[in-house]
């Protein structure tokens, strides 16, 4: 029989069950040949960590035997648990859960996992103990053997090939395609940062059932698949990825590009393929798994086509295609035949970003030792806020090469050379560049006339308020062009090929992402600067208009004049004028206590792993993607205040205005961030410090909004709350107003953490604390202590004994920075003493494995 072994982790405190399990699994073992392992046979004197390593290396199935005290044990979490994880992760292992006693498995990562015995119920809790053993032995013996199986499938495959040399066809799929460079690693494979996308069905049906799948199940789901992306979406990675896995679980994976093939002869394509890469694959129902790229370059009649998928689907166990999207939607009706289901590969979203970002920094590190910890949080952290700014309301497409092409751009930048765009803006300009390459261009004779072509092309659609021009329109830009500056050959061609210009609706053409046209925009009023300066104040009057606000926010990486930022300063300043700002204050703060309450919001804090609480972050800021800005709970009934309902009774002038300010926070950031090095001190104490005011002044402004309304509001939850709860009057009134105090709050965390977001970075930091010491305002402390979070990652103690000190009897306050801190917590990792100390200062308590109040889930995002 195939060998398998398995581990066994558990706490000694659970010997008594431990015994037992190993005694009914007894015949199992003998049955199946397997060998078990467990720490009591570690003989005297030998090392206790270097055998259970020995032995979790040897091991395929892991079993873990859970309590209370086994999920406490910071040995099996931390050194067993998690290794196999890690194996787990990579298809290496099983993981076979047995549920002891009663304890809260389900807050862990056991809750993703089938446990045993039947439907997670407790060993202790059955009646029979005979039945129940042998239930989890059966189950246990289910593993193994398909394990087996699946192993002896693998060995089989290796003797039918062990003449054919596979390394030609290993190193193909391995092959990055591109040339990525890394500061711990020459050349870098598609195994050092594959990471696999999530997947959409295009169905109907499926995507309502389900709109995000992961590859595996949607390849278990369907044997014929047509994989659809757009340009640069991961397609041929994900094709090579996919066959790379086939061959290391015994199929014969046949990879075929269309573009250089043109034979649809089945038996054909794989003699091509065999002959290509020395191997002697036969064509097999049960082992042929067909991947075809480029699919959308093969031009046949629909009859020739129905004649090569038939034949693909009846003679091959599985067929992938991967075909661009936009071409597939124009000829779906022909493509869409013989069971083929079409799925969508996704771009990434926060989770699948920091999946690549730590993928990223482990490159060159030992896997087996390397430690997930706030030295790596910091540097996933800084990537991310990168990123996020970069790639801002989806004006550009989260594909997993845009993301490592900014990663070693901006690592380039950090060498010192001398760059005429600012770093984000010089990510932009590789990124352009980089899609322009694949029209074949001389980047040294094309590069600048192709780059000022887009530009005047950008602004002529700004002015003219166009997103979309025809062919016709094409025509006359290039006439106009033409008069004033040699126009590039075949620009046309040159914008299609790139992919920078795409065909929309009705056929019309546009930018295909909105940063390009936004950077090159940018490029023309930079260019022509003095010319063009009314259209520049223009923009800074009216940053209330997102497509004006981000030209503006690119226009400042393109200009390194001080005149730009006087022009925005002296805008900014003006926002608002007849608001005050919210400083938080005793004397601020009795103006809302209808609307903030008086009582300290109940904070409870879980001890729970940092790097899962990370990932459901990510899951749920995912999810959260589109949603409203406001938006509150009670019990199940969701009511949503957005600004659109609450702008019929505003001044129209101070809502744009209120706009403007929370985009000049946005601009005003990235001017301090993108230019510190070149803005004296002062003027960089005075960026900062429009933006906290200008923050501050929109959250005094929608509290207002609160205030007037807050009548009409308490009536119309209560309404509400009283018809679906069936609950008296004054009850139903203590709910309603408990809801808007949270909604409230909810509002102040959000203006907070924005500002910091916006304006943290480290060389600030020295003149963010000293405009702080300068005012000394309880909302500017609460701004410096999000900042030093983001930016250092440790617990700032004098900061928060100082706010604490100043704000005793401040609820609001004290409330805000608790939850800033515990907000914290979540996503790092904390010692332990620095916890308890957080427990002694802040009266917040910490607790194993219980469920936080609603209040703990106030958003930590955006």
């Amino acid at each position: 029989m195939t060998e398998v072994k398995i581990f066994l982790s558990y706490c000694h405190e659970d010997d008594e069950y431990k015994n037992k399990f190993l005694k009914y699994i007894k015949p199992i073992l003998s049955s199946y040949q397997v060998e078990l392992w467990h720490d009591g046979e570690i003989l005297t004197g030998e090392s206790l960590n270097e055998s259970i390593r020995n032995a979790q290396e040897k091991s395929s199935i892991f079993v873990c035997l859970i309590s209370s005290d086994y999920l406490a044990s910071d040995y099996c979490i931390e050194k067993e648990l998690k290794y196999a994880l890690d194996q787990r992760q990579v298809g290496k292992a099983n993981i076979f859960p047995v549920i002891l006693r009663k304890c809260n498995w389900d807050h862990t990562v056991f809750s993703d996992l089938k446990c045993q015995p039947k439907d997670a119920q407790p060993i202790v809790k059955w009646d029979d103990e005979d039945d129940v053993y042998t239930d989890v032995s059966d189950e246990l013996a289910k593993l193994i053997k398909n394990m087996q199986h699946e192993l002896e499938k693998k060995n089989s495959f290796s003797v039918v090939t062990k003449s054919v040399e596979t390394t030609s066809y290993q190193s193909y799929l391995n092959d990055l395609g591109i040339v990525i460079k890394h500061a711990k690693k020459d050349f870098l494979s598609l195994n050092d940062i594959f990471i696999y996308p999530d997947i959409k069905c295009v169905d109907d049906n499926n995507a309502i059932n389900k709109y995000k799948w992961s590859v595996k199940e949607i390849v278990e789901k369907y044997d014929f698949l047509y994989f659809l992306g757009g340009e640069e979406s991961g397609k041929t990675s994900l094709m090579k990825r996919l066959a790379s896995d086939y061959l290391d679980s015994g199929y014969y994976p046949v990879t075929v590009n269309f573009e250089n093939n043109r034979t649809t002869e089945l038996e054909k394509l794989i003699s091509i393929f065999n002959e290509k890469y020395g191997l002697n694959f036969q064509l097999s129902k049960e082992k042929t798994i067909l991947l075809i790229d480029d699919f959308s370059k093969l031009n046949l009649k629909d009859s020739y086509l129905d004649d090569f998928l038939r034949k693909v689907t009846d003679s091959c166990f599985k067929v992938f295609i991967f075909v661009d999207k936009s071409k597939f939607f124009m000829n779906s009706n022909k493509y869409l035949k013989y069971k083929f289901q079409e799925v969508e590969i996704l771009n990434f979203g926060y989770a699948k970003r920091n999946e690549l970002y730590k993928k990223w920094y482990e490159i060159g590190e030992d896997n087996e030792i390397i430690k997930i910890d706030n030295v790596m949080y910091k540097k996933v952290d800084a990537l991310a806020s990168h990123f996020d700014t970069l790639m801002k309301k989806n004006i550009m497409d989260s594909r997993p090469i845009y993301i490592l092409t900014i990663i070693q751009t901006l690592e380039n930048m950090s060498t010192g050379n001398n760059y005429q765009l600012t770093s984000y803006g010089q990510c932009y300009y590789v990124l352009l560049t980089g899609m322009l390459k694949k029209a074949k261009i001389s980047l040294t004779n094309d590069l600048d006339g192709i780059l000022n072509f887009l530009s005047y092309l950008a602004y002529y659609l700004f002015s003219h308020n166009l997103e979309y021009f025809s062919d016709e329109e094409l025509k006359i830009i290039i006439f106009e062009y033409d008069k004033k500056y040699i126009s590039p050959r075949n620009i046309k061609d040159v914008l299609f090929d790139s992919g920078v210009i795409v065909y929309g609706n009705d056929l019309n053409m546009k930018f295909s992402q909105k940063y390009l046209y936004y950077f090159c925009c940018a490029k023309h009023l930079a260019d022509n600067a003095i010319e063009l300066n009314p259209e520049i104040i223009s923009l800074c009057k009216n940053m209330h208009n997102e497509n004006k606000a981000n030209i503006l926010i690119f226009l400042v990486h393109h200009l390194r004049s001080t005149n730009i930022l006087q022009e925005i300063l002296s805008h900014a300043i003006c926002l608002m004028d007849g608001v005050r700002s919210f400083d938080m204050d005793l004397d601020a703060i009795k103006d809302f206590k209808g609307l903030l309450g008086e009582e300290i919001q109940k904070i409870v804090y879980e001890d729970k792993n940092s790097e899962e609480q990370r990932e459901l972050l990510y899951r749920k800021m995912d999810a959260d993607e589109d949603s409203d800005f406001i938006n509150f709970t009670s019990h199940e009934d969701k009511i949503e205040i957005t600004k659109d309902s609450l702008s019929e009774s505003l001044d129209f002038t101070l809502f744009q205005q209120a706009t403007s300010s929370i985009k000049s926070i946005e601009v005003l950031g990235q001017i301090a961030k993108n230019r510190h090095s070149s803005i004296n001190r002062d003027d960089l104490k005075d960026i900062l410090m429009v933006g906290y005011d200008n923050g501050l002044k929109v959250l005094n402004f929608y509290l207002n909004i609160f205030k007037d309304a807050e009548s009409d509001l308490k009536e119309f939850i209560k309404s509400i709350i009283s018809e679906k709860e069936k609950i008296s009057g004054d009850d139903a009134v203590k709910i309603a107003e408990k809801i808007i105090h949270q909604v409230c709050f909810s509002i102040c965390m959000y203006i907070i953490q924005l500002v910091s977001k916006s304006t943290a970075h480290s060389q600030l930091l020295e003149i963010s604390e000293n405009l702080v010491d300068q005012k000394n305002t309880p909302a500017y402390n609460l701004i410096n202590l999000y900042s030093r979070l983001i930016i250092q990652k440790d617990i700032p103690k004098s900061l928060i004994k100082k706010i604490k000190k100043e704000n005793e009897s401040n609820t609001l306050v004290y409330s805000l920075m608790r939850q800033l801190v515990v907000g914290h917590l979540y996503l790092h990792e904390v010692e332990y003493k620095d916890k308890q100390w957080i427990q002694d200062n802040l009266n917040i308590k910490v607790r194993d494995q219980i469920r936080a109040t609603t209040n703990t889930a106030l958003k930590q995002i955006n």
